[in-house]
């Protein structure tokens, strides 16, 4: 192609003719040299642009292996994990048919244990806990299935990192409002214990079935210790649902004898996990005149024979302990219990209705009730006797 460049040997070939057609025959060289001259730059553009196309070629299909590639960990990562998940172990649990009629709504939780005895329901145990796990469900209808897996909330750790072994498994369905323990909620429903064994090599599907219902355990009334279950208006507003108060009452020995006789009153109120039914407890321990039963004859003659009607409170709520304190999750608590329980304790026993006579007292938890009680209300408590309460300031946690 060196000699489209070179246009020398064309010029003196031309240079042979003379004249006019001398000088035709050269401009006519000159067009064709030209002409060819641009057909050959229009050639190398085009070579160089196949070549540049050609490495734009190569990257590209460099670029489309690396995707494809990526796409193929991907979807081999996914395959895996949808073995992984395949494998790990569910649990099948069904409400019953027998139990209930009604759709429910709760807290549905499956709870293991290695241990051969007792029911694993009762867990976790503070100080030895073992794996449990729960789910929120809502409108459960009768004969309708709920999958526990991985979705789950659990303890120590998700139910495929369970570790192989053998376990014995139940569930509980806990729909109850007014306990924290959800193995006492009164028309919570259960199942029977099933022992099982997780296997890493297999897959296994538990299926539970929640055909029992917790009871009420009955108060143990006597003639001396008498039950309160009232509706309270307040509290009802408060949570849009009926909601009941309860308390136990202590009477003197003397209650029965002296029909005319009235006494001061002292409210008890529990520690975290107790309730209205220690009431019975109450009346073993304290005698009449105020005394306790424990003491010797001698000793007891030394008090000033002061009878006491004693009403035992229920601090326990769904979240551990209400402490009697008006708040935005428990409602008036504190309000309910001056504005409903005492007028109603006043008219139905023959107290001293004056806060001169009205007493309230309690312990941890129910320590901390009472000092907020008496801060609270000093018009309707004539003093508190508060024992190990919870702390009542934070400065030992600055």
């Amino acid at each position: 192609m060196e000699w489209l460049r070179d246009s020398s040997p064309l010029e003196k070939c031309a240079s042979g003719f003379a004249g006019a057609e001398s000088d035709n025959v050269r401009r006519d060289i000159r067009h064709w040299r030209s002409q060819w001259h641009t057909r050959f730059m229009s050639l190398r553009v085009f070579q160089r642009a196949a070549r540049l196309s050609r490495m734009l070629a190569e990257n590209l299909c460099q670029k489309t292996r690396k995707v494809i590639g990526v796409i193929i960990v991907l979807t081999a990562i996914l395959v895996w994990a949808s073995l992984v998940v395949a494998a790990s172990p569910t649990f099948k649990v069904t409400l019953s048919k027998e139990t209930t009629t009604e759709p429910v709504t709760g807290r549905l939780y499956v709870f293991l244990s290695e241990r051969q005895r007792g029911e694993p329901m009762r867990g976790p145990n503070w100080f030895r806990p073992e794996p449990f796990f729960g789910l929120d469900v809502q409108d459960v209808s009768p004969g309708e299935s709920i999958d526990v897996d991985d979705s789950a909330d659990g303890f120590p750790e998700v139910l495929s990192k369970l570790p192989p072994g053998k376990y014995r498994a139940q569930a509980i369905l806990d729909h109850d409002f007014y306990h924290q323990d959800h193995a006492k909620g009164v028309g919570n429903f259960f199942s029977d214990v099933v022992e099982f064994q997780i296997d890493p090599e297999e897959s296994a599907v538990m299926e539970l079935e929640l055909t029992n219902v917790i009871e009420e355990t009955p108060f143990p009334e006597t003639e001396r210790v008498k039950q309160i279950v009232r509706k309270s208006k307040l509290l009802s507003a408060f949570h849009h649902r009926e909601v009941l108060d309860y308390a136990g009452v202590v009477l003197p020995e003397s209650y029965q004898d002296e029909p005319r006789k009235r006494y001061p009153v002292v409210y008890i109120i529990t520690g975290f996990g107790g309730s209205h039914y220690a009431a019975e407890r109450y009346a073993r321990h304290y005698g009449g005149a105020g005394r306790s039963t424990d003491e010797p004859e001698d000793e007891q003659a030394g008090h000033l024979g002061v009878e006491f009607i004693y009403v035992v409170l229920d601090g326990d709520c769904k979240w551990g302990h209400h402490v009697y304190a008006d708040s935005a999750t428990n409602g008036p608590r504190g309000a309910a219990l001056v504005e409903e329980l005492i007028p109603y304790v006043d008219a139905t026993f023959r107290t001293i209705p004056s806060a001169t006579a009205r007493f309230v007292t309690g312990h941890s938890s129910g320590g901390w009730s009472s000092l907020w009680l008496q801060v609270t209300y000093p018009g309707v408590f004539g003093g508190v006797w508060s024992t190990t309460p919870d702390p009542v300031d934070f400065r030992d946690y600055q």
